[in-house]
């Protein structure tokens, strides 16, 4: 009852991201023959010959003639991380900094224990998460399906699920954000700081096993590689560790 009315709260959010997801998912599918002819085009080729990376034709053969090697490129490695970003962003930021911006939380403690309120946001949002990543997957994979291209289920079985736990990782990082502070505007700038921060981190080798969007768009899967255990494990008990820790100063806060 108490999830039922969280998600009558931001049934609007869940709603345009469903439609912002899985019409992007759908577009990358029917812009596929466009896209190729733009690069088997005359003057494309001859701007590949010339470009001083080697494997630039190969890699554009590969993005015409290989559904596999397009989804990867184009949406679960590309498309798909960066409106994940988004997705977390849009559920985490206003979950408690709202409630304490708009004093609405004083309500919330005289019908509810902290726990309750606590665990109900921050579940409602999980479910929120997964709804909207797994609903961009399978609408991807429906849409090939329907254009006739081939896609094994596995690849992108494997790739939602890896992209989901690292969208998971950084909505429940957002929610502590907007736990410290009092108006929705700052949660929501620290959310896109720390995002870009962890993709700047991965351009570096010495940082690199940050690398969070990489973990999620794995190039792997298309070698025939499943989902990568460990990365899996540290960032599932990350997010343990955050949920259990946030929780414990919500509970003590001076709200």
């Amino acid at each position: 009852m108490k999830m039922y009315k969280e998600i009558k709260t931001i049934q609007s959010r869940l709603i345009v991201m469903m439609i912002i997801m899985v019409g992007a998912a759908i577009a990358v599918v029917m812009l596929k023959n466009f896209a190729v002819g733009l690069l088997n085009s005359p003057m494309m080729k001859e701007y590949l010959k010339n470009s001083p990376y080697k494997n630039a034709l190969s890699l554009m053969s590969k993005l015409s003639n290989d559904f596999s090697y397009y989804t990867y490129s184009q949406w679960f490695g590309k498309n798909y991380i960066q409106l994940s970003a988004l997705v977390a962003i849009v559920f985490s930021f206003p979950v408690f900094s709202k409630e304490r911006e708009k004093r609405t939380v004083y309500l919330l403690i005289g019908r509810m224990n902290r726990w309750e309120i606590y665990s109900s946001k921050i579940l409602t949002g999980y479910l929120s998460v997964i709804s909207v990543m797994f609903a961009g997957s399978f609408g991807y994979l429906l849409t090939a399906y329907i254009m006739k291209y081939s896609l094994p289920f596995s690849m992108m079985f494997y790739w939602t699920v890896m992209a989901t736990i690292g969208t998971l990782l950084l909505y429940q990082i957002g929610t502590y954000a907007s736990l410290i502070f009092k108006d929705q505007i700052k949660p929501f700038l620290l959310d896109i700081a720390i995002y870009i921060g962890i993709y700047v981190s991965g351009l570096f080798k010495q940082t690199r096993f940050l690398n969070l969007f990489g973990y999620m768009g794995k190039s792997d899967v298309l070698k025939g590689a499943g989902i990568a255990i460990f990365p899996t494990v540290v960032i599932l008990s990350m997010c343990t560790a955050i949920f259990i820790g946030e929780y414990l100063q919500f509970k003590y806060m001076d709200l």
